[in-house]
């Protein structure tokens, strides 16, 4: 241990960048000096699967972020699994499930988008409290300001309101933005297309403005 702690930093990110998900998590708790080389890897792979049994750490996740905001700059993938549930959401009457987390870390997610400071946000700030996954991974995804793919599979887009509200006052705001938002998030997640419909304003443009190839993923190109 003392001759690793004692290790250069760019030596240990040499040693940290092949390892597994799990070995860079025990990496992280075996010595505070070794989080801060080992922590762009751990975090540089996001991947969450939302079923019936499973339920994404999302909320947590969140607040490690509101608690140490560097983690999101770590980001750059994230794939976000989920193509059905068992119990028959899409039939009539029956509600999308709900994210199980403590009303103490919602009220900690509310300050956040209270700082964030859009139109929008008490509806956001509503759909919290109702633990509604649109305002979570819309909430997630405003933080990823380094992401280069991102994607979501049927579970996370049965709700896209907040999502595509987002999309539309990053247009509103800077041309700049929309284009980043546009290209790191929209290419990469073809599938929302309720939240296009937000920014395009109509059916008529959407159909004007067709995408190549309505692809599940988006790798961003080199240039």
């Amino acid at each position: 241990m003392a001759s690793l702690l004692s290790t250069p930093t760019k030596i240990l990110r040499i040693i940290f960048a092949p390892l597994s998900h799990g070995d860079l998590a025990a990496v992280c708790l075996m010595h505070r000096d070794l989080q801060s080389p080992a922590e762009p890897f751990l975090y540089a792979h996001i991947q969450w699967t939302w079923s019936d049994s499973q339920h994404p750490p999302i909320a947590q996740f969140l607040r490690s972020i509101v608690q140490k905001p560097e983690l999101a700059t770590y980001i750059h993938d994230v794939v976000l699994n989920g193509d059905n549930f068992n119990k028959g959401v899409d039939d009539p009457g029956n509600e999308i499930p709900k994210i199980p987390v403590t009303e103490l870390v919602v009220n900690e997610l509310v300050e956040l988008v209270a700082r964030i400071n859009v139109p929008y946000a008490e509806e956001w700030i509503q759909k919290l409290r109702a633990r509604s996954m649109d305002a979570f991974t819309t909430l997630f995804i405003s933080q990823l300001h380094n992401l280069k793919r991102l994607f979501l599979d049927k579970n996370y887009n049965r709700e896209t309101r907040l999502r595509g509200m987002m999309l539309r006052s990053h247009s509103a705001r800077s041309p700049q933005i929309a284009i980043s938002v546009l290209s790191h998030i929209l290419k990469t997640c073809l599938q929302i297309l309720p939240a296009l419909t937000t920014i395009f304003a109509g059916k008529g443009k959407l159909e004007k403005h067709k995408t190549p190839s309505l692809s599940s993923t988006y790798h961003q190109s080199n240039g």
